[in-house]
């Protein structure tokens, strides 16, 4: 099914072998047309940021203006409208889209997130996943799975402990520059456990073909926290300490948003799309447009002349 949607949206929608030398192999893609404005239109259209302040303080009031006009910039850019556009694209062709987001510690003097789209063919979740609709839309989701393509080099700097098992697992011996700039595929996952107590825990592990390169909790979590002392006394007269987590969220997330469209709830995967469904109306635009177009080719041309 998607390839015949990838394909009618590049135009490649006849075979033209079929057509003798007399018929034409006539196409108007409108598929591509309708589809692009579509997403164009979707695209532009970004949501407004609205922050709320946790009292009607005056500094907590601009405090979250500020963080609006700071979240505005980081939202409503071009390079966020192109990601925006380019997944609604995936989720029309392949049905499913991603977006990834990530800590780069080289972005910037101090880090920044990254978003980035994932290509629909190197990642999938388990079969029992659906959608909440809470908007946050990998909560319902066991486990989602990555294949991330690097170089053989950067997997090691990123797994210095299991480096001898990655070559010996790659066939390297010692690891000639030709080898360590040669791009390898490993599993990247993201997956949901529970404690003793039935309390949720997020945790990932990277893979390569039996080789674990490495596993830890949700890094992107504040799993341990501070302690901050609190103006309460406890029975000694000492100060009570409370633990503070730096986090946004009430629980760890998979550090991914999934975008749908024409679903039934039943997958994160669409059920059709706007493509699919205009399909055998391009088939049909073809044929007309085909049929008219040798209608006019075989007219014999006929001079009027007008008598007394």
């Amino acid at each position: 099914r998607t390839d015949t949607m990838v394909n009618f949206w590049l135009g490649n929608q006849l075979d033209e072998r079929l057509f003798s030398g007399w018929q034409v192999p006539y196409k108007d893609n409108i598929i591509w047309q309708d589809l692009e404005q579509r997403i164009a239109i979707a695209s532009g259209r970004m949501p407004d940021i609205i922050v709320t302040p946790s009292d009607n303080t005056k500094e907590k009031k601009d405090s979250a203006k500020e963080f609006e006009k700071i979240l505005e910039i980081k939202v409503k850019n071009d390079v966020m409208k192109r990601l925006v556009k380019d997944g609604l694209r995936n989720l029309h062709l392949y049905l499913r889209s991603a977006i990834k987001i990530r800590w780069d510690k080289n972005r910037g003097p101090n880090g920044d997130m990254v978003f980035e789209l994932v290509r629909p063919q190197r990642f999938s979740m388990d079969h029992t996943a659906t959608f909440p609709h809470d908007g946050f839309t990998a909560d319902n989701m066991e486990m989602i799975y990555e294949w991330i393509e690097e170089p053989v080099g950067v997997v090691a700097a990123k797994f210095p402990k299991k480096k001898d098992a990655l070559f010996q697992a790659l066939g390297i011996i010692k690891g000639t520059p030709r080898q360590l700039i040669a791009k390898m595929k490993y599993l990247e996952v993201w997956f949901s456990f529970y404690d003793n107590e039935g309390k949720i825990i997020e945790g990932v592990a990277h893979k390569y073909n039996t080789v674990i390169l490495g596993s830890s909790k949700n890094p992107f979590w504040d799993w341990e926290g501070y302690d901050k002392a609190t103006e309460t006394m406890d029975e000694q007269g000492n100060a009570t300490v409370d633990t503070i987590y730096r986090n946004h969220f009430d629980r760890p997330r998979k550090p991914y948003i999934f975008l749908t469209y024409q679903n039934l709830g039943r997958s994160p995967i669409d059920d059709t799309s706007a493509v699919e469904q205009a399909i055998p109306l391009q088939r049909t635009v073809n044929k007309r447009g085909r049929q008219i177009t040798e209608i006019s080719d075989r007219a014999i041309p006929k001079i009027a002349f007008s008598g007394i």
